[in-house]
């Protein structure tokens, strides 16, 4: 099972409270490449803040701002650290 797969084991758990919550989880997006996704997100006009830093190159001081804002930053952290076989951050 690769590393991807089995960090996907708790995010399947959470599924029941997303329903309970009339929340929809996003899994689908796990296996993306993610930084062919954050140009997708950001590109679509998605806002989303960022309200939690706990990835390699996250500091508080990121904390709400714009995923626009972050995308270089956050390219550059998937840029530099692209060996690591897990996300460096969570959209």
């Amino acid at each position: 099972m690769s590393l991807l797969k089995y960090q996907l084991h708790p995010l399947r758990n959470t599924i029941p409270s997303c329903s309970r919550l009339n929340l929809t989880p996003l899994a689908y997006l796990w296996q993306r490449d993610q930084a062919e996704l954050l140009n997708e997100m950001v590109e679509a006009g998605m806002e989303a803040i960022l309200i939690k830093v706990a990835g390699i190159g996250l500091t508080p001081d990121h904390l709400g701002k714009s995923l626009a804002q972050m995308q270089s930053h956050l390219i550059n952290l998937v840029q530099l650290f692209q060996p690591f076989p897990r996300p460096l951050f969570e959209l």
